[in-house]
C-alpha cells in the first residue's frame, strides 16, 4: 500500500458511479426500500439503543477510560484496509450470501475484470458535520494509475461482463474493445483505460483506482470508532443499526479490542437488542452460561 501525502489531489467521482450503481435494479429492489424518492435505507429505530449498549460495553472493557491521542490518518488508513480486506474474505468463506449482501461489496467492488475493491480512504474536510461516517462517496487521486496481470480466460465467452468478446484475443482487438466498449459491456471509461497482451496467455490491464471515503474527524480517530464504521461496510446494504450490524460489531470488538464476547452478547440480550445468530460472524461457541452470570454481576454493579 503506497503512502499518501498531503499534496495528493482527490476528485469526487461519486456521481459517475451512481449511474452505474443504480443500474443494478435487481440488487436495489432486494435490499432497499423503494418509495417515490427512489431507493432509501430501512428505518433505524435501534440506533440510539445500540449506541448506549456500545458505550456501556466499552466502559466495562475499560476502553473509554483510557486517554489516548488521536491516531494519524495514515495509521487509520492502514488499520482499516488491513481489517476490511481480511474480514470480507473470511465472511465470504463463512457465508457468501452475507458477503455479497454487504455495503462494501455492493458499492465498492469492481470487475476489471478481476474482482477488485476500493481502498478505504479516511478523510476529514472543513464543513463536514458528521464526525465518523462510512460514506459511500467515491474519490480518485488525480493522475494515479495501476496495473493488473490477468489470465486470458477472464476475457473469454461466459466470463463476467465479457460475454460479448468473441474475437481472437490480441493487442489489436483488445485496443478496439477498450476504445469502443459500451456502457453495459465493460464500463471502460470508468473501469480500465488500457489492455495489452503480456505474454501468450496473459493480459496487462491499466486502470484508475477508486477510494471508498470514510469521514473521520480527529476526535473519531480511535480503534473502536473505526471498527464501528467497518461494521457498517460489512453489514447488509441499505441497513444501518440492525441485528446483523450488532452481530458484526460484537465480532470485531471481540477480535480486535479483546472485549468479552459473553458480556457483549448477554448485555445485548437483556437490553432487548436482536442479534442475528445466522450471520457468518456470529460466534455461537463463545456464548456460555457463565457469560450470563458475569453479565448479571456487571449489571448489578452499574445499578448500584
Amino acid at each position: 500500500m503506497k503512502r499518501l501525502n498531503k499534496n495528493d489531489e482527490f476528485i469526487d467521482v461519486t456521481n459517475i458511479y451512481k449511474s452505474i450503481f443504480f443500474a443494478d435494479q435487481e440488487r436495489i429492489h432486494k435490499y432497499a426500500i423503494i418509495n417515490k424518492d427512489g431507493a432509501v435505507y430501512h428505518p433505524d429505530p435501534k440506533r440510539k439503543k445500540i449506541y448506549q449498549w456500545e458505550q456501556s460495553c466499552l466502559y466495562e472493557a475499560k476502553i473509554l477510560q483510557k486517554k489516548t491521542k488521536p491516531l494519524s490518518l495514515e495509521y487509520c488508513r492502514k488499520y482499516l484496509n488491513k481489517i476490511i480486506k481480511h474480514e470480507w474474505r473470511l465472511l465470504w468463506r463463512r457465508n457468501s450470501e452475507d458477503a455479497k449482501a454487504s455495503l462494501y461489496y455492493g458499492q465498492h467492488s469492481r470487475l476489471i475484470p478481476k474482482l477488485t475493491f476500493n481502498e478505504i480512504l479516511p478523510l476529514w474536510k472543513k464543513g463536514w458535520r458528521i464526525h465518523a461516517h462510512a460514506s459511500w462517496k467515491i474519490y480518485r487521486k488525480k493522475g494515479e494509475k495501476r496495473t493488473l496481470i490477468l489470465d486470458t480466460k477472464l476475457f473469454k465467452k461466459g466470463s463476467p461482463r465479457f460475454t460479448r468478446f468473441h474475437r481472437k484475443i490480441n493487442n489489436e482487438h483488445l485496443k478496439k474493445y477498450v476504445e469502443g466498449g459500451h456502457y453495459d459491456e465493460d464500463v471502460n471509461l470508468y473501469d480500465y483505460i488500457d489492455a495489452k497482451m503480456h505474454g501468450k496467455n496473459r493480459i496487462k490491464i491499466t486502470y484508475v483506482p477508486n477510494y471508498c471515503v470514510m469521514r473521520l474527524h480527529e476526535k473519531a480517530r480511535t480503534k473502536q470508532t473505526m471498527l464501528h464504521e467497518l461494521a457498517h461496510l460489512l453489514n447488509t446494504e441499505f441497513q444501518a443499526h440492525n441485528s446483523s450490524f450488532l452481530t458484526i460489531l460484537m465480532y470485531l470488538f471481540h477480535k480486535y479490542l479483546k472485549m468479552d464476547y459473553n458480556m457483549m452478547y448477554y448485555s445485548a440480550v437483556f437490553s432487548k437488542l436482536e442479534i442475528d445468530e445466522k450471520h457468518g460472524f456470529f460466534e455461537s461457541k463463545k456464548v456460555t452460561d457463565k457469560g450470563m452470570v458475569d453479565w448479571l454481576r456487571f449489571d448489578k454493579k452499574i445499578k448500584n
